[in-house]
């Protein structure tokens, strides 16, 4: 009973941290997000996408990034429960990022069969600054890791053959668990693309470490295997189409030509000789530049200290882990060392595992590609706080709860008092006022001008004014570039483009570096980060 009013808070405690003032902290929403909200309020509305698809299967054009189905039909769900609102485009993420915390600590329960362990995983889940950052925006990386480790608690609920407790009840599984942990290894591939190098290596550590229950249940496992083979094989095509490559194409190192040129300079300095071509293949030189980005994601500032750079993912003034977690996670390590070599095996190639897509993108160290490593951190966090319980005095034992208490309350006020006001340059801060603007003034100009100076624009008119699809399609003027993405450069009377201020009856809002102190302008409205710096400058001709 202790346990599961214990477990109760900690679930209770991630949903406070994953939605209180969801909606308007961050203040605003991302490109990223408004297009997600977007392309879910049209399904909801005509069945249709922005670009008039009807119920797209395995991707949604969207700005020609191809964006995976899942959320967009979460968000949708959502929308139909909720309406449409800023706070139902961040609803599945904070949705899943609250799961999470409840299949950590099942999944615990199976490795380690103590109460206490699996608890304190849960809890740092919970307040961990990587996750509750992550789950306050709509990032589809966030759900596709919550519906694998939903695939991964219903896998080992099924192979452990009863319900994860830390008691060790043995009742046999129905076959139904390891069914839906197919369809749940199989939506993260439907939901973010480095879930498509993920989950494909990660299946096969559990082929290889639970082999011995595989064998004894082979025609369940044979359904298992099938019933993912079938369902990924409508995703195959797209992924082999130019559209589904687009977007591996332009953030993968492979593409980067530095390393053939590199190498071709070596060879050709020393005339082609046959040795020169194997010391200096390309292949190596990718190779070496692989591990140089995967190995950032180690890096003690980004886990300790900083986060991440990219300020959408982090505060920047707090690591994606607490900064005695790295104790924690050695003492950890000691701990699972002497218990049990094979969890901790597991545990440490899973890590591995999870930043491996991140180790191919350009830019490193990335929060989002490398989410798949969790709960890895936190599960290690756990094992080494119990083993300081158990080894430490009553100094060191408080200790610990102090400074746990202590790292935390910091990352409460850094998210919520300090990176609430610092965090609108990075969420495109003011599209929304800008567009409540034109909405209440669109008739009074013959033209408007809005800058696209900090995203896409067009995505906020559409889904603040509620645009319709068809309406949209009829009224603007949208150019597919040679990289394969849509620019928007007109909606209606309102454009995007801005290459001419223009003149006579214009609205004009655009960044305050390109105003000018001509004597026809009229300055009407400023709108200002919520640190005060000014967004945007509203004036007319």
């Amino acid at each position: 009973m202790k346990t599961k009013i214990l477990l109760i808070f900690i679930i209770l405690l991630a949903f406070i941290l994953r939605f209180y003032q969801l909606g308007s902290n961050p203040s605003s929403l991302y490109w990223d997000e408004a297009s997600l909200g977007y392309n879910a309020w049209s399904v909801v509305q005509t069945g249709k996408d922005e670009h008039g698809d009807f119920l797209p299967f395995t991707n949604f054009t969207a700005f020609g990034d191809y964006k995976p189905p899942v959320y967009i039909y979460l968000m949708a769900a959502s929308i139909k429960l909720f309406g449409a609102s800023d706070f139902v485009v961040r609803f599945p993420s904070a949705f899943f990022g609250v799961v999470a915390v409840a299949c950590v600590y099942l999944i615990s329960c199976y490795f380690f069969r103590n109460g206490r362990i699996s608890l304190l995983a849960a809890f740092f889940i919970a307040i961990s600054p990587w996750v509750v950052s992550l789950s306050r925006v709509a990032f589809e990386a966030n759900v596709a890791w919550g519906l694998f480790l939903v695939g991964l608690t219903l896998f080992l609920s099924f192979c452990r053959g009863g319900v994860l407790s830390p008691n060790g009840r043995e009742n046999r599984a129905p076959t139904i668990k390891l069914l839906l942990s197919s369809v749940f290894f199989v939506l993260p591939l439907y939901t973010f693309n480095s879930s498509r190098i993920f989950i494909p290596l990660f299946l096969v550590l559990l082929g290889i470490f639970f082999y011995k229950r595989i064998l004894h249940s082979k025609a369940q496992f044979f359904i298992f295997y099938f019933l993912i083979f079938i369902l990924v094989m409508p995703l195959v095509p797209h992924l082999m189409s130019k559209e589904g490559q687009l977007r591996f194409r332009e953030v993968n190192i492979f593409t980067n030509p530095v390393p053939i040129e590199i190498s071709n300079e070596r060879i050709a300095r020393d005339n082609g000789a046959l040795w020169s071509k194997i010391i200096n293949n390309r292949r190596g030189f990718y190779f070496m530049d692989y591990l140089k980005h995967y190995t950032d994601n180690f890096k003690f500032d980004y886990l300790f200290l900083k986060g991440d750079v990219n300020g959408t993912f982090a505060t920047g003034r707090t690591g994606q882990l607490y900064i005695i977690d790295g104790a924690l996670i050695v003492a950890g390590v000691i701990f699972l060392l002497a218990k049990s070599k094979k969890t901790l095996l597991f545990l440490l190639l899973w890590l591995f595992l999870g930043i491996a897509p991140a180790g191919v993108a350009r830019e490193t160290p990335h929060a989002l590609r490398s989410l798949n490593a969790l709960p890895v951190y936190q599960i290690l966090t756990a094992a080494g706080f119990v083993f300081f319980l158990r080894k430490g005095k009553i100094l060191i034992k408080g200790s610990l709860f102090f400074l746990t208490a202590a790292v935390f309350t910091w990352y409460l006020n850094d998210y919520y008092l300090v990176y609430a006001k610092t965090q609108g340059k990075y969420f495109q801060y003011g599209y929304r006022q800008a567009v409540d603007y034109i909405m209440a003034h669109k008739n009074e100009y013959r033209q408007i001008y809005l800058t696209s100076h900090y995203g896409r624009p067009y995505i906020y008119v559409l889904w603040y004014g509620k645009i319709p699809a068809t309406e949209f399609l009829a009224n603007s003027n949208v150019v597919k570039n040679e990289f394969g993405f849509y620019n928007v450069y007109r909606f209606e009377n309102i454009y995007f483009n801005i290459t001419d201020l223009g003149a006579g009856n214009s609205l004009l809002i655009i960044e305050p570096q390109k105003m000018d102190d001509s004597p026809n302008r009229k300055i009407l409205e400023k709108i200002n980060y919520p640190s005060g710096e000014p967004a945007f400058i509203i004036w007319e001709t």
